[in-house]
């Protein structure tokens, strides 16, 4: 249009580092390229010369130097690691079920002393089969020099063992990512889910009665302000086993699947304290919980939730606790009375966070799929690491 003219726009500022990388650039390409042999060799008797030639091989070294770190920074944002994704939060939950980096760097301050110095697996079981009679062999002072060099560092492994079970990568993709062996990747997994299983187990996670009651949510206090625990069972998909007695045991009606079957309980605030062994899917609630051995610790005075199915009255009777559960029907003709319906809804309103936190375990899409049977020697370590690094996540009720 005639009337029309030019709009002027402020031009984005450039970063630092671009700035700086720019003049390095540029100094680089206005330098000469002749060798410095020949001008030391010519003005050999010239002292300004010679310290002109030291000062220029100087900036020389400096702009390899900022060259190799330039690469260096590159290759590091290239690889599958940690750092690379460091500056989001919403990665590293991605990648790990860690809230943020900090959280996530805390966890490995805590894991990293034993760590750097961590047997594999492979040579841990080699060692065991020399010497039938030793300790387990993870943290035992052996002669590391016949082991197996390491390929990846431990911070890495740690990184991938944690994206193996939160999204379920398949362990010849991680060999490719990390360019080694699916033997190594398989060695490293089954190494870091013994070794979490014994830092995390080891842990002090079973809550006073006091802390309890200092960190109780809104939604407890008054009916349910002495409520020192909620517990429920989750079932695990895993493939049929070829054993007709075993396939028998584990073949689960309510999942129509063979099954691998857990009990764990958490406080109000939703803090796990109580994670059993798995056990065949076909076992029943109140069996779990008997052999689980949760019994020892109740004591008197406790005051439990759990769903209708955990007719346990009784052992927490023995114990001098008492358990709130849902009221049952007698019958498919019976009907709630009113005060029946209005205490089904109460419980639930608290018992509901026990199956929050069950979803943020079952979140480790490693659980997601049948299971393998190739995994039946570390399916407790997994899901006891599983259901334990749930306490390092932001917190589902607020205090």
């Amino acid at each position: 249009m005639p009337t029309a003219s030019p709009s002027r726009f402020q031009w984005t500022k450039a970063s630092s580092y671009e700035i700086e990388r720019t003049k390095r650039c540029e100094r680089r390409e206005a330098k000469p390229t002749i060798t410095y042999s020949v001008v030391c060799s010519e003005n050999k008797g010239d002292p300004m010369e010679t310290s002109k030639v030291k000062i220029e091989n100087e900036h020389q070294n400096e702009d390899l130097a900022e060259v190799v770190a330039d690469l260096k920074r590159q290759l590091l944002l290239s690889k599958f690691c940690m750092e690379r994704f460091k500056n989001s939060a919403d990665d590293i939950f991605f990648y790990t079920g860690f809230p943020n980096y900090n959280t996530l760097m805390a966890f490995w301050e805590y894991v990293k002393p034993c760590a750097e110095s961590l047997i594999s697996w492979n040579f841990a079981r080699s060692k065991s089969e020399e010497n039938s009679t030793a300790t387990f062999p993870y943290l035992h002072e052996v002669d590391k020099e016949r082991e197996r060099s390491r390929d990846i560092d431990p911070i890495d492994q740690l990184w991938m063992f944690l994206t193996r079970i939160r999204l379920g990568l398949f362990e010849r993709d991680l060999a490719h990512r990390y360019g080694v062996s699916v033997a190594t990747v398989s060695d490293i997994l089954v190494t870091w889910v013994n070794y979490l299983y014994i830092m995390l187990g080891s842990l002090p996670i079973w809550v006073s009665k006091d802390k309890i009651k200092k960190y109780l949510p809104e939604g407890f206090k008054g009916q349910y302000q002495d409520i020192r625990g909620n517990f429920d069972c989750t079932e695990f998909k895993c493939d049929m086993p070829k054993d007709y007695q075993t396939h028998s045991e584990m073949y689960s009606d309510y999942k129509s699947h063979n099954t691998y079957k857990g009990f764990i309980c958490i406080t109000p605030n939703c803090w796990v304290t109580f994670v059993s062994h798995l056990y065949p899917g076909r076992i029943s609630d109140r069996e779990i919980v008997e052999k689980s051995d949760f019994c020892s610790l109740v004591e008197p005075g406790d005051k439990y939730l759990a769903d209708k199915g955990f007719d346990v009255h009784d052992l927490m009777a023995l114990r001098g606790a008492s358990l709130y559960i849902p009221p049952k029907r007698q019958s498919v003709q019976d009907q709630f009375t009113k005060e029946e319906c209005f205490e089904t809804m109460s419980i639930a309103n608290v018992r509901i966070h026990v199956e929050r936190t069950i979803k943020r375990v079952k979140a480790w899409h490693i659980l997601d799929q049948a299971l393998p049977l190739s995994m039946h020697g570390c399916i407790n370590q997994l899901w006891t690491v599983a259901s334990l690094i749930v306490n390092f996540q932001n917190p589902i009720l607020s205090v």
